[in-house]
């Protein structure tokens, strides 16, 4: 089983908590492992490993493990029939182990476009080649009627086991006669006359003696009874009545030639003189074919020597060989010189070979050896247990079904240059680049993970979580940069905070000491807005300015000090001294004007 994701951080990243890298890190080592090339899932349909792999979009899918004469066998399958397609290792073919259909007009093309099998219509099979058609066996057999429309070169003999031969010249009465190069239709002519039935007619006039070197119908001849009319070399009895059939008793008769004389003996007297023993080493070389017969009992080739063999000599075109030599010092064995040719060979104790062993056909108590390898090898397979694949041996075709079971737990690795893997081409995890994971959803690519780095496949088209399903707790080791922030941000934040919003919660905030510059700030009630101090309810309240300080309203206090010496008069007071429309300046107005001298000192 391959790793599978597990949340490391559950208890790490929560609304309202710290988020620290580590946390982060372990939940990304989690994803890295879990598609890992050697670790990663198995994508086998089971639990946690990934769902079954249904498509694999690869321009270039290799499939087998490079294994040395290995066979490699795809099998589709169906409900109650299979397909397999086997590629051949050693034989370095493929193997259909069921029918292919080429959907109607279809073709199967071979070396190019221009050479190929197909249905041009239904019912009719075309063999096309745009230069030659070659049909290379030892006997083509055509069973129904071939047209040929141009002409046709026989190398070999040609056979007709029908009656006639029809060609496009067919006149009656005459014969097709060769003239070097080809036959051709001839008129019978001169003292001989032919129907169409094939009766030839002799005029009576054109017969001689040396025409009659022939058998003649005893119908066209009499009875030649006068003496030394017919030569003994001219006596053929080959056309008699045959005789193999009869028992020859001592009364029948035979002819010789008794010194220029024919005379007939009886077989009586052929036995006679052929019973004489005659021995064996007296027989002398012949000079044509020997036959040694008996119809009854057998026949026996005695070596009575001791150690003395029996051989078989002959010639081979004009060398003399021993063809077989029975060393009776080896209890008969026997030797060939050659090959031994048989329609059947029987032999009940062991065979050693030497050399090369070829047959036809072998067969093994009863099977062929096919049969029996394909039963022994079907018995070795059938009862494997190897995990996650099913053979299945099929004694009808001899052929093996290798069915993938739905959970793999011994695949550990899925390794291809470009590999994909997903539901669909839409939704998919993309091997695509060399060093780079890509996710896809909803036929865009979302996410990146290369070497150091987790990225998305555009910018700002990825969210991280939503409002309605939101991650735990984050933690970074670095910087986090982001355009904006929404929400609570708890704990301690070191650095510039820079935004159009930004509030801090918690009270005492003792590590701020730096806001930047601020445009606008409220405090509780309180509003800075530029050069303006105020409420909420009179924002511009106080105008600061270069050294002067401008209120737009009263001024309420219960000290005030100016250049370091506080006022002690009260309200009432200053307000007697109020320019001149205070009481100290009505009391001026009313005194006399006359200057007064007053002395000093």
């Amino acid at each position: 089983m391959g790793a599978t994701y597990t949340r490391q951080s559950s208890s790490g990243i929560v609304d309202g908590g710290v988020i620290e890298a580590t946390d982060l890190n372990n939940e990304f080592d989690q994803l890295l492992a879990a598609f890992a090339v050697s670790s990663g899932h198995t994508h086998d349909g089971t639990t946690a490993e990934g769902g079954p792999i249904t498509k694999l979009l690869g321009t270039a899918i290799t499939i087998g493990d490079g294994t040395s004469g290995t066979d490699i066998a795809v099998t589709f399958d169906g409900e109650s029939a299979d397909g397999v397609l086997t590629w051949m290792e050693d034989e370095d073919y493929f193997k259909f182990s069921d029918e292919v259909l080429m959907n109607s007009t279809e073709k199967l093309l071979f070396g190019d476009t221009g050479t190929y099998i197909h249905q041009s219509a239904d019912g009719v099979l075309d063999l096309v080649s745009d230069s030659e058609i070659e049909i290379n066996a030892t006997t083509i057999d055509i069973n129904g009627a071939v047209d040929i429309s141009g002409n046709t070169t026989v190398g070999g003999d040609l056979t007709v086991t029908g009656d006639d031969i029809t060609m496009g010249t067919n006149t009656s009465g005459m014969l097709l006669v060769a003239d070097g190069t080809n036959f051709n239709p001839v008129a019978v002519s001169g003292d001989v006359t032919m129907a169409s039935t094939g009766a030839i007619t002799i005029a009576s006039t054109a017969v001689e003696s040396s025409m009659l070197a022939g058998s003649i119908a005893d119908s066209k001849l009499s009875t030649i009874s006068t003496a030394d009319k017919v030569a003994g070399g001219a006596i053929q009895i080959d056309s008699g009545t045959d005789g193999t059939s009869i028992t020859l008793a001592d009364s029948d008769k035979f002819l010789v030639d008794d010194g220029g004389t024919t005379k007939y003996i009886n077989a009586s007297q052929l036995n006679t003189y052929t019973s004489a023993s005659v021995a064996a080493d007296d027989l002398g070389t012949g000079d044509a074919a020997v036959t040694l017969a008996t119809s009854s009992g057998n026949i026996t080739i005695d070596a009575q020597a001791g150690d003395t063999d029996i051989i078989f000599k002959g010639t081979d075109s004009s060398s003399d060989i021993t063809a077989l030599t029975l060393d009776m010092s080896e209890a008969g064995a026997a030797t060939f010189n050659d090959k031994i040719v048989a329609t059947e060979l029987d032999i009940s104790g062991d065979v050693d070979v030497d050399g090369t062993l070829e047959a036809d056909a072998i067969t093994i108590d009863g099977a062929t050896l096919a049969e029996t390898i394909s039963d022994t090898v079907g018995a070795m397979v059938g009862s494997n247990t190897e995990t996650g694949i099913t053979v299945t041996y099929q004694d009808g075709d001899n052929t093996l079904d290798f069915a993938l079971g739905a959970a793999q737990t011994t695949i550990t690795s899925l390794l291809a240059t470009d590999i994909k893997i997903g539901e669909d081409d839409q939704t998919k995890i993309d091997f695509e680049t060399v060093d780079t994971i890509n996710f896809y959803a909803g036929n865009e690519k979302q996410l990146i993970l290369t070497d150091g780095a987790l990225t998305p496949g555009a910018d700002n088209i990825l969210d991280l979580g939503s409002s309605g399903v939101e991650f735990k707790d984050a933690y970074f080791d670095g910087t986090v940069t982001s355009d904006a922030f929404a929400g609570p941000l708890t704990g301690d934040v070191t650095g510039n905070v820079s935004g159009t919003a930004a509030t801090v919660t918690t009270a005492a905030q003792s590590n701020i000491t730096s806001l930047g510059t601020l445009t606008t700030l409220t405090v509780d009630n309180i509003i800075t807005d530029g050069t303006t101090i105020g409420h909420t309810s009179d924002t511009d309240l106080l105008t600061l300015t270069s050294g002067v300080l401008t209120v737009a309203g009263e001024v309420s206090m219960t000290t005030l000090d100016i250049g370091g010496t506080n006022i002690t008069a009260t309200a009432a007071e200053l307000n007697y001294c109020d320019g001149v429309t205070s009481n100290i300046q009505t009391q001026l107005d009313g005194l006399d004007a006359t200057p007064l001298a007053i002395a000093l000192g």
